[in-house]
């Protein structure tokens, strides 16, 4: 397998040689996903594609509504969202779900957003509920974070139009470094330790028992209360070492290398973490430096470490 600079290539040979038209008068260019193709060709793993519903919030209600960019087009419709790539150079990486957890859309821990009705069979010959009126009874909890993030455009009084809102960042560094740090030895991350706790009331164990189609009290009543599990929920017990260097963590580093108005900067220094950003333009680069140092940094052992 060999290549050759189109120089190379003899004059009577060059029509051969033109690339293939791909574009149509009008076709949509797809270049978000073009370019997370080509990552992948070039050895990236892509793991997900997440949408950003564009949202602002419209004084005086205080309601999100849709905030696109202004498009003069009358046989489409205009875009509202925006594409977030999450990509790693290897098959495992580190991700810490458990940091960007949100709230279930329900409060039952399926999060399918509304509550069932008491079905006939929780009803009294009159068609009253018998016992609790709904199907299940409210629990609360947390799910993994979807792939659609609803976020709110943040205005910056400055020069930059493109800022990024804060909100929209966080997540992406919560879950892509470890909040404890990672080992400057070898340069792996520590590991969150989560331990589960589900809640049991015992209800059905002591007034009812499951007769293969219905849960009836010991003199066949009626049935008892129906909430016999709570909230599930999970919480930070502690953190793992990833190695054996026995090296102390240091704070985890991001990377962006189009700085732009320093968004990544400025949350990063929030969370704690250290960053690098990269920026052609010198005028973003003034302005990114003055946002950021407005922020104090976090008021944890690290800002006390360097202080």
């Amino acid at each position: 397998m060999f290549s050759m600079n189109r120089k190379d290539i003899p004059a009577h040979l060059l029509p051969y040689f033109r690339p293939k038209r791909v574009f149509k008068p009008k076709d949509d260019a797809m270049i978000p996903h073009r370019v997370y193709d080509a990552l992948m060709q070039d050895g990236w793993f892509g793991r997900s594609d997440i949408i950003w519903a564009n949202l602002s919030m419209v004084w005086p209600f205080q309601s999100p509504k849709p905030n696109c960019m202004p498009e003069s087009v009358t046989d489409r419709p205009a875009k509202s969202h925006e594409y977030i790539f999450l990509l790693s150079k290897s098959q495992r990486y580190y991700f810490d779900s458990e940091a960007i957890k949100e709230a279930s859309v329900s409060d039952h821990p399926s999060g399918n957003g509304f509550k069932r009705p008491a079905r006939v069979s929780y009803q009294n010959p009159d068609g009253t509920a018998r016992g609790n009126d709904e199907q299940w009874q409210g629990v609360g909890g947390k799910r993994n974070k979807r792939s659609v993030w609803q976020v709110n455009t943040v205005p910056y009084r400055e020069a930059h139009f493109a800022t990024f809102p804060p909100a929209l960042i966080e997540p992406c560094i919560l879950a892509g470094t470890s909040e404890k740090g990672y080992c400057p030895a070898c340069g792996k991350p520590w590991i969150r330790r989560v331990e589960r706790e589900s809640q049991y009331n015992g209800n059905r164990a002591d007034e009812t028992v499951y007769t293969g189609n219905a849960y009836k009290t010991p003199q066949s009543g009626p049935r008892g209360p129906k909430s016999d599990f709570g909230e599930s929920t999970t919480k930070t017990i502690g953190w793992l070492p990833p190695c054996s260097c026995s090296c102390d963590p240091v704070p985890a580093v991001v990377l962006d290398p189009f700085f732009g108005a320093g968004t990544t900067g400025l949350v990063a220094k929030k969370l704690g973490r250290r960053f690098i950003g990269i920026e052609l333009n010198e005028a973003y680069i003034d302005m990114a430096q003055k946002r950021i140092a407005a922020v104090p940094a976090r008021l944890d052992r690290w800002a006390e470490a360097e202080g």
